[in-house]
């Protein structure tokens, strides 16, 4: 394996004997999964060395299926075909089969959060925090944890406890570890003094490693989010709109009072 990926170690052997259908475990005695103590030379990640025995058994048509896994890691290469795992099988005196190669690409995305200082200029902006999701209503949220000696860099940690990224005074973060795919970015924080966004930003990640906002097909370098200044009027339900509606009973009623007496007056 390129280094950017890393062997987890989890080797299961199954066979699909000839004439059947289905898999079925092959029983770890009859094979041994070897990760050091190779020849010269020899720059595999694992071996797996079947028994002779298991070997012997073996009918004409049989098929052996090796399945494992491996995980980016902070090594991982973004948007190349870097990441290569291959896997090739020894037999008899030396013969080997055709490498066969296998890709595992994966994406990142940039973020910067600021607000309109001039006409020409954008400040960034500190302590907006954010989390990126699959879904809209920020379900499917992604893990993440920092990446090693890298500031404001952030890779994607199925085992990570942390979902949540909060801009320093650069104003700027980025997502690597990412699948091609449709993502969710929700501002959970709003710096102090501005209005937090109103709905999540929908990022696309195409195959070619280009991003998109909302419904747009013009591809971006990184997703710009905008903070305004100012305060959001209270919620619906809440006690600031339920005075404007006390206030505003009074008033017409009021108005109703003078326009009654007037008319009595006369």
């Amino acid at each position: 394996m390129d280094k950017g990926l890393t062997f987890n170690g989890d080797v299961t052997v199954k066979i699909n004997k000839s004439g059947t259908t289905g898999e079925t475990s092959v029983d770890s005695q009859n094979y041994e999964v070897k990760t050091e103590g190779f020849s010269s030379g020899d720059t595999c990640t694992f071996h797996v060395e079947f028994k002779q025995t298991f070997c012997d058994n073996l009918a004409n048509g049989d098929q052996i299926i090796i399945y494992y896994s491996a995980k980016l890691n902070d090594e991982a290469t973004i948007k190349t075909d870097k990441n290569k795992n291959e896997t090739w099988l020894g037999y008899g005196d030396n013969k080997f089969t055709t490498h066969k190669t296998t890709t595992t690409y994966t994406y990142e995305i940039p973020v910067f959060k600021y607000t309109i200082e001039t006409a020409m200029t954008k400040k960034p902006l500190a302590k907006a925090t954010f989390k990126l999701s699959k879904k809209s209503d920020g379900s499917e949220t992604i893990k993440i944890k920092q990446k090693t000696d890298e500031n404001n860099v952030y890779l994607v940690d199925p085992n990570a406890t942390t979902t949540e990224i909060t801009t320093d005074s650069t104003g700027e973060f980025t997502i690597q570890g990412l699948d091609a795919d449709i993502y969710y970015l929700t501002e959970i924080q709003q710096p102090a003094g501005y209005n937090k966004l109103s709905a999540p930003v929908k990022i696309v990640i195409n195959e070619s490693g280009t991003i998109t906002i909302g419904e747009s097909a013009d591809p971006v370098d990184k997703v710009e989010v905008e903070n305004k200044s100012g305060s959001l009027l209270p919620s619906t339900g809440g006690m600031g709109t339920t005075l404007f509606y006390i206030f505003g009973a009074i008033l017409v009623i009021g108005s109703g009072v003078v326009l009654i007496t007037k008319k009595r007056m006369k």
